[in-house]
């Protein structure tokens, strides 16, 4: 009867352990799902790149755009310049071939070497191209995190721009438009 009893007991822990172990995708961190964002910038602006297109925030925790509060901001969509909007948050991305944002781990994003910057656009997270095309750079992921280093981070947001373009309203000016996806690991 013990034997059953500490044969059961064992199954259950082995049970709870793993079911623990598949909700945290690496160790001591919760992944979120993918989740995909579009909006457009806030103000309409003259035709051509020379326009106000004004600044834009998002909050991945709240996961709203807004004109005040978030922890990025998007400087004028349509120059697609993208930076943090807190302070005690740093940036930086990595390219990691082979993964998609939904299979990508934290190990890979350590593994690949993250690249520290001030803010992204052209170059760094997409390219300037043929009839004012901005096609996203290939496999190259963004990573807003807090504090100073990654290791240490309580809160890492891995970011991936899907597009970014410009569209023309009856006014005849324009807005500029955003679609990224991210997923989160928090402590």
């Amino acid at each position: 009867m013990k034997t059953k009893h500490i044969l059961t007991l064992a199954t259950g822990l082995l049970i709870s352990f793993t079911a623990c172990k598949k909700d945290d995708d690496e160790v001591g961190y919760k992944a979120s799902a993918v989740e995909t964002v579009s909006f457009s910038s806030p103000k309409e602006a003259a035709p051509g790149p020379s326009g106000d297109f004004g600044v834009w925030y998002y909050n991945f925790d709240t996961k709203t755009s807004s004109e005040n509060v978030g922890q990025v901001k998007f400087f004028g969509l349509y120059s697609g310049d993208f930076g943090l909007a807190n302070e005690g948050l740093s940036l930086g991305y990595v390219d990691v071939d082979g993964k998609t944002l939904a299979t990508l781990s934290l190990e890979d994003i350590t593994k690949a070497g993250l690249t520290s910057v001030e803010k992204l656009s052209t170059g760094t997270w997409y390219t300037y191209g043929e009839n004012h095309s901005t096609p996203p750079i290939a496999n190259r992921y963004v990573v807003v995190y807090t504090g100073a280093d990654i290791k240490t981070a309580s809160n890492i947001y891995i970011i991936q721009l899907n597009s970014l373009s410009y569209e023309k309203k009856e006014s005849g000016k324009y807005v500029g438009k955003i679609s990224f996806s991210f997923k989160s690991f928090k402590k």
